[in-house]
C-alpha cells in the first residue's frame, strides 16, 4: 500500500521501525567489533569480524540515514497521518538512502571474505531497486489522489 497524505499510520510498525533502527545504529556505531558470525560456541566462543576498516567512511552518511529515520518514524506515531511534510520527508529521506546505498555498492570493499561483500553489495543494489520503485508508487499515488480530489 502507498503511502499518501491524509493516510493513517500503523503506529505498531512506526514503533517498529524505531527501535530496530536505532539498535542497528548502536550495533554498527558502538560495537563494530561484533559485526560478523561466531565461528565457535564453545567458552570463550570465537567470532570473525567481517567488517574492514575502510567501512567507517561509510558511518557519517549511515548514521544521517538511520537518525532522519528514526525521527520520522518518532514524528509519524505523534502525528499519526501522513501530512504532505512527512510524506516529503519520507521520500527525500529514501532518496538520501538510495545515495548512500550506491555509495556502498560503488566503493571499495569493507567485509572480509570477499565473497560476503560481493553477496552484501547484491543486497544493498535490491535494497536500493525496493527503494526506487516504493518512491516511484508513492509519488503515482499521490498525483493520483491529488487528480482525484480535483486539486492542482
Amino acid at each position: 500500500m502507498s503511502n499518501v497524505p491524509g493516510q493513517r499510520i500503523g503506529r505498531f510498525g512506526a514503533v517498529v521501525d524505531a527501535v530496530l533502527t536505532a539498535a542497528i545504529l548502536v550495533w554498527f556505531d558502538f560495537f563494530p567489533e561484533y559485526v560478523g558470525y561466531i565461528t565457535s560456541w564453545g567458552w570463550p566462543f570465537s567470532f570473525n569480524q567481517v567488517l574492514l576498516p575502510v567501512f567507517s567512511r561509510y558511518l557519517v552518511g549511515l548514521n544521517l540515514w538511520w537518525i532522519a529515520t528514526i525521527a520520522l518514524s518518532l514524528i509519524n506515531i505523534v502525528v499519526g497521518r501522513w501530512t504532505f511534510v512527512t510524506w516529503t520527508a519520507a521520500l527525500l529521506t529514501r532518496f538520501y538512502g538510495v545515495i548512500v546505498l550506491l555509495w556502498m555498492i560503488a566503493g571499495p570493499v569493507f567485509l572480509t571474505p570477499f565473497w560476503l561483500n560481493m553477496l552484501i553489495k547484491m543486497l544493498l543494489s535490491l535494497g536500493v531497486l525496493g527503494m526506487t520503485v516504493d518512491s516511484i508508487r508513492d509519488v503515482v499515488a499521490y498525483l493520483r489522489a491529488v487528480y482525484a480530489s480535483g486539486h492542482e
